[in-house]
């Protein structure tokens, strides 16, 4: 009973908190943003592949959530011509990756209450948000 009303807490903690940072209607407009996005890299510069693509982001997706790097510097390394691109699809990544990283915290929590083990659930501490 405990770890049901714990468990139900859990799940709404971590929507709410996901939704009222990264709500859906930004969810909706960043996949209409990577479709796009990636498309026009891929006619710009027919070298590359979606899966570099992907992989690039994901990379410096990780590397700006662990402010290894800015957001600039990235870009840096791209020509002019993709930039704008690359901008968008970065900052896409981002916020897919911290919807990660918050959903790995409720992981961890979850593995933790159905073991019986105490979790306080109002303080379970998500990563922070930050707008790039």
């Amino acid at each position: 009973m405990i770890k049901g009303v714990l468990l139900a807490n859990l799940d709404s903690i971590t929507t709410d908190y996901i939704l009222e940072r990264y709500p859906r209607i930004k969810q909706q407009s960043d996949i209409a943003d990577k479709e796009y996005h990636g498309a026009a890299l891929l006619l710009i510069n027919p070298k590359y592949t979606s899966d570099e693509i992907y992989k690039k982001c994901g990379m410096y997706a990780n590397q700006l959530l662990d402010k290894q790097t800015t957001l600039n510097e990235v870009l840096n390394a791209f020509p002019e011509a993709e930039r704008k691109h690359w901008e968008q699809l970065i900052k896409v990544a981002v916020r897919v990756a911290w919807v990660q990283r918050v959903k790995d915290v409720y992981r961890q929590a979850k593995k933790k209450i159905l073991a019986g083990e105490f979790v306080d659930v109002n303080n379970l501490g998500f990563p922070e948000w930050e707008e790039l």
